[in-house]
């Protein structure tokens, strides 16, 4: 093996064993858990809903929800 070849493999084998980690952060205002029920009081969907606060309007205003279980 040529010195090239060897400062190439030493180079590849020392990127192999690295691992970047990538965090992401956010942030909510208010963090609401809805429950809806229906006619009968049974269990038709929970969520998660995230607001965020509006200045221009003085309200909370949805940002984002997710379903906390499958039903």
């Amino acid at each position: 093996m040529t010195a090239l070849a060897q400062f190439v493999a030493l180079l590849l084998s020392s990127f192999g064993g690295t691992t970047a980690e990538v965090t992401i952060s956010d942030s909510v205002d208010l963090i609401e858990i809805n429950h809806h029920f229906d006619a009968h009081g049974g269990l038709v969907r929970e969520q998660v809903i995230f607001y965020k606060w509006c200045t221009l309007k003085s309200r909370y205003l949805v940002c984002d929800w997710r379903p906390l279980k499958s039903l």
